[in-house]
């Protein structure tokens, strides 16, 4: 008997929605998160703000202390502080007895010390990336982005034509190698070729395990399933903040992260191909086989696996075989189109906020392990809060998360560091804000697959994720703003923020709303309702001009 439904129906009635199977595959996947969150939010530890000054002369004023060469040759700054890239322009080589007087010539430095108090070493004090070459730091960092929105796009084309499975496991040994070659590179350029093959594969693991999970649950499923998966990201943060609390060298720090990610390619022995793949590009008996191992795991029945499966016919080939949507699709209409650049725009701006905010933690003041674990730990609650507050509303969930987060950035504007013991108001600051940006995203998911119809969904929402990819490319420079003052990164981030709840206040609410299937259907939707809403406000006006005084 033919079973005349859609290829998504057929997996869900021989295995059933959720079960043993689809969890034990999905945490697996979830699992994947742990070493993208230390490549990706690594930056944090490899570049950590380290005090620095000009080098003094070798063999001389070694009995000085730090501050007493200071004094003797930096000019000082307004506020107190020395220039830590200037050294008066004087003969070192002899003894000087009196003071500098004010107004001195200067010269750049061409070497530096460093404080040593919480890292050894890391890449600032490694290759000097300090002064004028401080913006290599952001040059890194933005170049790992665009790294990851690359590996996004090129294993998303290898994987719909390879598989999943291989392609994800070549992705998992290329990002612990690629990591292993950064920990040894002896130079700079080595290094940033390391980082951005590391960066390939991330954005390649990231695409594929979430790709492989949606593709197993069932499509009631699929909302809780894909924000409970963001939640080892968070954990990550905490395991990263550990590992650097231990190795206190960036290179013992990023070989120990390297090496450990490099333990996924297991994998390969415990996960399986997508059957929902499989059976789209004909190979059918690896399908059933699969399915009957799920079948079983779930306590089904493994019996109607393979009459299901071979019977598969019709519907589901032709849909498969009619024209793709396009991105061309999501802007054809206007307010398709308007919906798509908000939504996308907004994307944009979470990449920008969540990436540009969690990259400037090392500065934020306060002691940077701490600062890093509350910010990973916030995230997994702030993660499990979003599956409850959803149901009040994604449009209000989002513009609240982004107006939290961006109040509370705005405010780490009127607390400058050093001010309290341990910066703790930018501390507790940095936490409200985290709280705020850790909804944003998983609800963010959530509002886009409901606004964009079935035919263009993975084609909109994939577009969305790519948007988000370009902000957090970004990100690298609002942080790198802070050396012109330590309140212009969360200045920017907190504008940021605002402008994302009032660009989201503007699309239409989805909650208790069918999902659209057509072009035609993504075009209407919102659009029934400000109708509606602009009729009811007419005959209120209309009976109030009826109504005698």
């Amino acid at each position: 008997m033919a079973y005349p439904g859609s290829t998504s129906d057929a997996l869900q009635k021989v295995v059933g929605g959720f079960g043993r199977w689809q969890a034990g595959v999905s945490i697996l996947m979830a699992l994947l998160k742990l070493p993208i969150a230390w490549f990706q939010l690594g930056i944090i530890v490899l570049e950590a703000r380290t005090d620095f000054w000009c080098a003094r002369p070798h063999g001389l004023y070694r009995n000085f202390t730090v501050e007493e060469w200071r004094n003797l040759s930096h000019p000082r700054l307004g506020k107190g502080g020395y220039d830590a890239c200037r050294i008066y322009d004087l003969n070192y080589t002899i003894d000087i007895v009196q003071d500098v007087a004010e107004g001195s010539s200067t010269v750049a430095c061409q070497n530096w010390e460093y404080s040593r108090d919480i890292f050894k070493e890391n890449i600032v004090t490694e290759w000097d990336l300090v002064c004028g070459r401080s913006v290599l730091v952001d040059v890194a960092q933005a170049t790992f982005m665009a790294g990851v929105l690359l590996g996004n796009v090129v294993f998303g084309i290898v994987a719909d034509r390879m598989g999943r499975k291989l392609p994800l496991i070549v992705a998992i040994a290329l990002q612990g190698a690629a990591g292993v070659l950064s920990a040894l590179s002896p130079w700079f350029s080595g290094f940033l070729v390391a980082r951005f093959l590391t960066a390939l594969a991330t954005g390649g693991t990231m695409i594929i395990s979430f790709v492989l999970v949606m593709e197993i649950v069932g499509d009631k499923w699929r909302t809780t399933i894909a924000i409970l998966y963001q939640i080892p990201f968070s954990l990550g943060m905490c395991v990263m903040t550990g590992i650097s609390y231990i190795q206190r060298d960036w290179r013992d720090f990023q070989f120990t992260l390297s090496a450990i990610s490099m333990v996924f390619v297991v994998y390969w022995w415990f996960i399986p191909e997508s059957p929902r793949w499989l059976l789209a590009v004909g190979r059918k008996k690896e399908a059933i086989r699969i399915m009957e191992r799920a079948a079983r795991w779930n306590g089904r029945d493994v019996g109607v696996v393979k009459e299901v499966l071979q019977n598969l016919t019709s519907e589901q080939e032709a849909v498969s075989a009619g024209r793709k949507a396009t991105l061309i699709d999501l802007i054809r209409t206007p307010n398709l189109r308007r919906n798509s650049l908000s939504l996308f725009f907004s994307w944009f701006l979470a990449g920008l906020i969540f990436f540009g905010f969690t990259q400037s933690l090392g500065r934020i003041g306060g002691n940077i392990f701490v600062t890093t674990i509350i910010a990973g730990i916030i995230g997994v609650p702030g993660t499990l809060l979003c599956m409850y507050v959803i149901r009040f509303g994604r449009k209000k969930t989002i513009c609240i998360s982004h107006i939290v987060s961006g109040t509370a950035c705005l405010l780490l504007v009127a607390v400058p560091t050093g001010m309290f013991p341990g910066d703790w108001p930018r501390v507790l600051l940095s936490a409200i804000s985290l709280s705020g940006m850790s909804l944003t995203f998983p609800t963010l998911y959530v509002f886009s697959g409901e606004i964009f119809p079935t035919v263009v969904r993975n084609v909109g929402v994939g577009s969305s994720s790519m948007f988000s990819r370009l902000g957090s490319v970004l990100a690298p420079f609002v942080k790198s703003l802070g050396a012109f003052g330590d309140f212009w990164p969360p200045l920017i981030i907190g504008c940021c923020s605002l402008l994302g709840a009032a660009v989201i206040f503007f699309l239409p609410e989805t909650k208790n709303c069918g999902l659209s299937d057509t072009l035609d259907d993504g075009e209407q939707f919102g659009k029934k309702h400000s109708q509606d809403k602009e009729n009811r406000n007419y005959i209120q006006v209309s009976q109030l001009q009826s109504d005698p005084v």
